[in-house]
C-alpha cells in the first residue's frame, strides 16, 4: 500500500495555513495512483487509489472551516463522484484474488465450475475497469489539481 507522505503540522500555526499545506499533498497522492489503475496489472493500485481518496476526503472534512464553502463543497463532491464507482471494481479484484487461490487448491471435479466463475468475473472486472476511465481522466486532468490548489 502506498504510504501517505508526512506533512508536518505545527500546532501553533494557523488552521488555514496547515490546511493549505496538507490538501495539495493528499490530492497529488490520489492523482499519482491513476496510472497504475489504468494499467490494471496489480489489484493494489486500485486499493491504493481508494485509500488516497479516503485520505483526501478526510482532509477536506477536517479542514472544512478553512476553505470557502462553495469551492470546498464542489471539490469534495468531485472527489466523491469520481471515486464512488471504484468500489465495484475493487470488489471484483478481491473476489478474483480469492477464487484464483481457491482454484489452485480445488479438486479436479470442482475446477471447471470455479474456472467458469473466474472467467466470468475477469470479464466483469474488465468492464468495471473500463467504466472507470472517465473518472480517472477527470482526476488526472490538470484542472482538478488546479481547482484543489485554488481552494
Amino acid at each position: 500500500m502506498a504510504k501517505a507522505r508526512a506533512v508536518r503540522v505545527d500546532p501553533d500555526e494557523p488552521f488555514g495555513e496547515a490546511a493549505r499545506r496538507v490538501l495539495p499533498v493528499r490530492a497529488r497522492e490520489l492523482v499519482e495512483q491513476v496510472p497504475g489503475v489504468r494499467r490494471a496489472d496489480d489489484i493494489e493500485h486500485l486499493h491504493d487509489l481508494r485509500v488516497a481518496a479516503r485520505r483526501l476526503r478526510a482532509v477536506l472534512e477536517v479542514f472544512e472551516g478553512a476553505f470557502p464553502k462553495k469551492q470546498h463543497a464542489a471539490i469534495l463532491r468531485e472527489v466523491k463522484q469520481h471515486t464512488e464507482r471504484m468500489g465495484d471494481a475493487r470488489d471484483l479484484d478481491v473476489q478474483l484474488e480469492f477464487l484464483e487461490r481457491f482454484l489452485e487448491a480445488s479438486a479436479a471435479g470442482e475446477r471447471p465450475g470455479v474456472e467458469w466463475l473466474v472467467a466470468t468475473l475477469r470479464a466483469d472486472r474488465a468492464t468495471a475497469y473500463g467504466r472507470l476511465a472517465p473518472d480517472l481522466d477527470a482526476l488526472e486532468d490538470d484542472g482538478f489539481l488546479a481547482r484543489v490548489d485554488r481552494l
